[in-house]
């Protein structure tokens, strides 16, 4: 990291001044000390979602039941029941009631659609 008055075009100038190169900008390892703005703003995965505040969780976080997102957005506008001929999983996911206790899971993000069964 070298501190001069002007970045070149292929660097990023941190808060302090300092210049560390493009490509170092939202590597997920901080280069900027003096206040992490390197990381900062940086967008989301395509595997991520984007939370209000600019944070990224992972797609499979939306609507757990479990609030990841700082402000909850995350768990905003999720569906709050199955429709009547379906099964709801413990992470909140909508199976068809025909595939309860069928020996196969099927519930993505865990196995409770065949733990319950005798």
């Amino acid at each position: 990291m070298c501190t001069k008055s002007d970045c070149r075009p292929d660097e990023f100038r941190c808060s302090d001044g300092s210049c560390i190169p493009n490509s170092y900008r939202c590597d997920g390892i901080v280069h900027c000390l003096a206040d992490e703005d390197d990381e900062q703003q940086c967008p989301c995965q395509l595997n991520e979602y984007t939370c209000l505040d600019q944070t990224c969780i992972d797609n499979d976080r939306v609507c757990d039941k479990y609030q990841d997102c700082l402000d909850g957005d995350d768990e905003q506008n999720c569906p709050d029941d199955c429709a009547k001929d379906q099964w709801m999983c413990d992470y909140g996911e909508c199976i068809p009631i025909s595939k309860l206790c069928d020996g196969n899971i099927d519930c993505s993000d865990d196995s409770s659609d065949e733990r319950k069964c005798h």
